[in-house]
């Protein structure tokens, strides 16, 4: 059976019993001498697997508590359990690194392989949000690329059913790319929590968002349900959500082809 990508929605719950089957397997794997050496590494390589897919899952989510997304142009693994205890410091960090490799993630933005894929005018939509964001004009960011991921969605789709039942929530396209398996997705956003993210608190209705949420909400932004605008932080934080969105796009852009011919 295949992954999909929507099997890494985790509930803290399965992480516990995760772990503990972990904890479990690894103990059993240590007293039963009759273990073949074949099985004993198919074992050890699933268990280290399992840790790593876990680790990633918890990293993404306690960046995601700190306000940030967590796009691998910033640097992830660096952005540790003690510097997420306050977020005030995680922020000084990524803006630290931000100032720092900013030519670097600008480059990664606007030269993102989903632009060889679909439509070339995200492209220049995003070079245009690039510029406003560096000329701190960080209110129109997350109006106008939440505007631009549902333009790229429907342009996807022309042609299918599917394409004229999207929505706000954009939930006929998530639950489509929710069922690719896991496979079809870059490994640098295969494993951590970003569809989570996606679904329970991007594209989430604002009234039903968990408390403490505080990335970019689709809902916020274009129905002005929040109090306050975009700040350098949303805009930043809708850049780097807009690259990754556009990539999954191109994803399923390949396979509607692949379907139609």
């Amino acid at each position: 059976m295949t992954a999909k990508f929507s099997d890494f929605v985790i509930s803290r719950d399965f992480l516990d019993v995760v772990n503990k089957m972990n904890q479990e397997a690894g103990r059993f794997a240590r007293q039963s001498r009759q273990l073949s050496s074949d099985f004993a590494r198919a074992a050890s390589a699933v268990s280290s697997l399992l840790v790593e897919v876990l680790a990633d899952h918890r990293r993404d989510e306690r960046i995601a508590g700190s306000g940030w997304f967590p796009h691998p142009a910033l640097p992830l693994n660096d952005i540790d359990e003690q510097l997420t205890s306050d977020a005030q410091n995680v922020d000084r960090f990524v803006r630290d690194h931000v100032e720092k490799e900013w030519q670097s993630i600008r480059a990664t933005l606007l030269e993102s392989s989903a632009f060889q894929s679909i439509d070339a005018s995200h492209r220049e939509t995003m070079r245009q949000t690039i510029v406003a964001h560096e000329a701190a004009l960080y209110r129109c960011i997350p109006r106008t690329l939440f505007g631009e991921i549902e333009m790229a969605a429907r342009i996807v789709l022309i042609g299918l059913p599917l394409n004229n039942a999207i929505n706000a929530s954009l939930k006929p396209v998530l639950n489509l790319i929710g069922d690719l398996p896991v496979t079809a997705f870059p490994a640098d956003i295969r494993a951590g929590a970003i569809y989570a993210l996606v679904i329970e608190q991007i594209y989430l209705d604002s009234r039903r968002l968990p408390t403490g949420a505080a990335l970019p909400n689709r809902h916020n932004h274009i129905h002005g349900y929040s109090r306050s605008h975009a700040d350098f932080k949303d805009s930043l934080n809708m850049l780097l959500i807009s690259e990754v969105m556009f990539r999954i796009l191109a994803i399923v852009s390949k396979i509607v082809d692949d379907s139609i011919e």
